[in-house]
């Protein structure tokens, strides 16, 4: 992470196609920094699952979403999404 940029507390990504998934429509994904217990769990995830599986788990608990609606989100905000949460990795 560089030292000279701020990372935001949180970030509310308005998601260019809402995600169906059974009656929920989700319209944005509202992320905040991850505590370390979090991190941790996605460390150990990563040797469960592939990097980008373990990260779909990962937004989808910071996220408060389920897994399968971090799986129909749109490629351009789930990439808004990974680089967030990079910053705390």
């Amino acid at each position: 992470m560089d030292k000279d940029v701020e990372v935001l507390d949180e970030l509310v990504i308005q998601l260019r196609k809402p995600v169906k998934l059974g009656e929920e429509i989700i319209t944005e994904l509202r992320l905040r920094e991850p505590n370390m217990g979090e991190i941790e769990k996605f460390t150990k995830n990563m040797s469960k699952w592939s990097p980008l599986e373990a990260m779909n788990f990962f937004i989808a608990d910071i996220a408060k979403i389920s897994k399968p609606a971090v799986d129909l989100i749109g490629g351009r905000d789930g990439k808004l999404a990974r680089e967030y949460l990079q910053n705390f990795l």
